[in-house]
């Protein structure tokens, strides 16, 4: 809020806060609280309130100006020839972005940025987004001249914000989102800033992420939860632009298809007959289970009877997929029928030719459109041994 205390001359002007009389009537401004405003470096109470705004006791009342929440600091240096703004020791309450402008004197250029004491390069300035710890920030300035200065000590300088990012696609995994969207072009382009919230319009809140890619995956996200997202773009000068297209996923568990999902790595389960059959290693359920001697080894699903069902979450991100189920048997005629979300969506015979004899069998364009389902792999017949569903 630093510019909107200043007038071109640097010099304070204070903001009203007012109501107003007329005729005998009056209108009052009462029971605000301001929480956590800051004013370059100063963090505004009521203590100091008075040097920021200009409030009329005759029409307001009860106005406040509170903290919440941590409040940390960034810490600029004395950083001869050259000055930041602000300066000095500046507050920044928890998750609020900042930037610190860094301007040479006439004469001088910028050498090197360090933020906490390792360097970053020539930065014209530092943007820490969605703070939660303490920082300091040092510039070493040389004799020279540097267009850098020119967006801060001018009025000339760069204004024209980056164009709106677009083409936002965002989609749900297991406790996490992949965002993408398309390339902004400018040749002073900086960064990209990503907004998350549960309700798709403003607030937005602090930046969650800063990439300098148009690709991002929140890792932070929950489970059943719906999270909307909107993305900015910033240039070299601190330009920002309006937020692109929002979009919005809910993140669930299960496999990311298109995947290959071992038979033994069921999430529910249905089984007529106590304990394991099999090799203990491959299941410590009743579900009956033995270490095959399929391609790619590892555990199938055996000692089937008719009735019996095993359970999958997948996830999709909407399409048409081919299910080939990896199947033997002994016996003739012995069918499964795979169901996805309770309907059916096919019926298959395992190969009669032995035990460890394995056959493909698919089930073609099955459409799964976005979002979390439940595949079950029926047993019709029993007398069927399973080793996987991959999921083309």
């Amino acid at each position: 809020m630093e510019g909107e205390f200043e007038n071109s001359g640097g010099v304070l002007v204070k903001n009203e806060i007012s109501g107003f009389e007329r005729d005998g009537d009056k209108a009052e401004v009462h029971d605000i609280n301001f929480i956590n405003v800051i004013a370059g470096n100063q963090l505004i109470t009521n203590a100091n309130a008075g040097n920021y705004f200009d409030i009329d006791p005759n029409t307001t009342y009860n106005i406040n100006f509170t903290t919440q929440g941590n409040i940390y600091d960034i810490t600029t240096g004395n950083n001869a020839g050259g000055s930041l703004r602000p300066s000095g020791v500046v507050p920044t309450p928890a998750g609020m972005e900042r930037f610190i402008s860094i301007i040479p004197n006439a004469g001088k250029k910028i050498v090197d940025v360090k933020v906490d004491g390792v360097s970053v390069g020539r930065k014209q300035n530092v943007y820490f987004a969605n703070m939660s710890a303490n920082h300091t920030v040092d510039v070493t300035f040389g004799n020279g001249d540097d267009h850098f200065g020119n967006a801060y000590s001018c009025s000339t300088g760069d204004t024209t914000p980056p164009a709106v990012p677009t083409g936002l696609v965002v989609t749900g995994g297991n406790n996490q989102v992949s965002l993408d969207w398309d390339d902004n072009a400018e040749p002073d382009f900086s960064h990209y800033v990503v907004r998350r919230n549960t309700t798709g319009v403003a607030p937005w809140g602090g930046a969650i992420a800063t990439p300098s890619s148009s690709d991002y995956v929140d890792t932070t996200a929950v489970n059943g939860t719906t999270y909307y997202y909107a993305i900015r773009a910033e240039d070299t000068s601190g330009n920002k632009s309006n937020n692109g297209n929002v979009a919005s996923a809910t993140p669930a568990g299960g496999a990311a298809i298109p995947a290959q999902i071992e038979a033994e790595n069921y999430d529910n389960f249905y089984d007529l007959t106590a304990g394991n059959a099999g090799d203990p290693s491959c299941s410590s359920t009743d579900v009956d289970a033995e270490t095959t001697s399929d391609t790619g080894g590892g555990c199938n699903i055996g000692w089937t009877d008719a009735g019996e069902w095993l359970e999958y979450d997948i996830n999709s991100s909407g399409g048409t997929f081919d299910l080939v189920l990896r199947l033997a048997s002994n016996k003739a005629n012995k069918t499964v029928t795979v169901k996805l979300n309770g309907n059916v969506v096919g019926t298959v015979t395992a190969p009669s030719t032995g035990w460890q004899s394995w056959g493909n069998r698919t089930i073609s364009n099955v459409n799964i459109p976005a979002g979390p389902h439940t595949l079950r792999v029926e047993m019709d017949t029993g007398k069927t041994n399973f080793n996987y569903i991959d999921i083309q």
